[in-house]
């Protein structure tokens, strides 16, 4: 995994698709469900895992960054929330609404540092999702 720079803790895919969803995607309907073309991501993907940069401005498709994000989390070989921490995490749903913040903080605590950081990169891009979700039809649900 490829990040920003040495400091960084948010690889540069994350970063870059995320960047370009919000200048050019927000106001898409259906910006996480509708699929780029299968060939491109393929070539894409393969660009990625050489190291190589993409820029999305030349690709001008605002699915392809979506659909290559969802694909580099679900490929992860640990997912960001990890193995370990994960049933600690389901038990957040039988928290009480008003007081579940606390305890999800307490397990994200928990995380390790780079984990961590990719969760608030991604919380705070979906937050900026979900303040489009009256033109882009994308919920917290």
């Amino acid at each position: 995994i490829k990040f920003v720079d040495e400091d960084s803790d948010i690889p540069i895919l994350v970063v870059d698709a995320t960047t370009y969803i919000t200048s050019h995607g927000l106001q898409v309907e259906g910006i996480f469900r509708r699929s780029a073309n299968a060939q491109r991501v393929k070539e894409v993907k393969e660009l990625i895992n050489n190291g190589l940069p993409v820029d999305f401005e030349v690709e001008d498709d605002v699915h392809l960054p979506a659909v290559l994000l969802e694909s580099f989390l679900r490929e992860l070989q640990e997912p960001i929330l990890t193995f370990e921490l994960y049933d600690e995490f389901l038990l957040m749903a039988d928290i009480p609404v008003e007081s579940r913040h606390i305890g999800a903080q307490a397990v994200l605590r928990k995380l390790p540092k780079r984990n961590l950081a990719v969760v608030r990169h991604l919380l705070t891009f979906c937050a900026k999702v979900v303040e489009r979700s009256d033109v882009n039809m994308m919920t917290f649900s």
